[in-house]
């Protein structure tokens, strides 16, 4: 059976094929660039590289019916950088997610006394603390546990229906709802890390009653490695609990990215 695409590629000359498929390529390898889970030091350049030229192949074929590319020339460069701003745009939709748990990591480590424990973050390069990495790498499984890496990669699909390569969109637009999202960041972070908190603090609250009522007790001592242990445990016990949360969080980021182009493209 053959394959029926919804435009001609035949109709198009090598040039205005060679100049859809790098503004395609420019999206797409823009997305992959600013995704947490595809930038991953993990993951081969190669592998990356030969994924966004994979996906842009693909993509090329299904843009809408009478699609004109853009002439060549110097003026593809702001073409080319909306294109490169539309794709990071998606990605730091889904990066916020994660950047909520390294917050909601940092909350919950401090609490516990564990804010001097660092480890290198794979992903960003940077020292965090060992609650962040953990707190990323449970979000990390749950998003390719939730197929999340195949919702990216039919997202920046989609948008090559909504606004092919070349076409004039709203800046404005499109950067309120990513800038609603960004400012959204910290109240998820607190959102996903309130329970520990909250059993930290009542933890405290108990170690000042105690203090009150037996001061020869040394609470330095004591407490430390206490709330340490009570930490994991909250931790633990609540686990489903942020998992359940942080899934909620990615569904809410890929409705931020459907909204960047819906108003991008009004």
């Amino acid at each position: 059976m053959p394959l029926i695409l919804p435009i001609d590629l035949a109709a198009l000359n090598l040039e205005d094929l060679v100049v859809t498929y790098l503004l395609a390529l420019t999206r797409v390898s823009a997305l992959l660039m600013a995704t947490p889970v595809f930038r991953s030091t993990g993951v081969p350049s190669r592998i990356r590289l030969l994924l966004a030229v994979t996906v842009a192949a693909l993509t090329v074929g299904t843009l809408p019916p009478g699609y004109v590319a853009p002439t060549f020339g110097f003026g593809l460069i702001p073409i080319a950088m909306w294109e490169m701003a539309l794709g990071l745009a998606m990605g730091l939709c889904i990066q916020m997610v994660f950047a909520a748990l390294t917050i909601a990591g940092e909350c919950v480590a401090v609490g516990m006394g564990l804010g001097f424990a660092t480890i290198v973050d794979p992903q960003n390069g940077a020292s965090v603390p060992t609650m962040s990495q953990q707190f990323v790498l449970l979000g990390t499984m749950l998003f390719v546990a939730i197929n999340g890496h195949l919702v990216a990669l039919n997202m920046v699909h989609d948008s090559f229906t909504m606004l092919p390569p070349g076409s004039q969109g709203n800046v404005q637009g499109g950067a309120t709802p990513l800038l609603e999202w960004a400012m959204a960041m910290y109240a998820n972070a607190l959102r996903l890390a309130l329970p520990v908190i909250a059993a930290m603090l009542l933890t405290n609250l108990a170690f000042g009653v105690i203090t009150r009522a037996a001061p020869q007790l040394n609470v330095f001592a004591v407490g430390f490695p206490l709330m340490m242990l009570i930490g994991m445990a909250a931790v633990m016990i609540n686990i489903g609990t942020l998992l359940d949360a942080t899934a909620s969080l990615f569904g809410e980021a890929f409705e931020a990215a459907s909204e960047l182009f819906a108003g991008a493209k009004a």
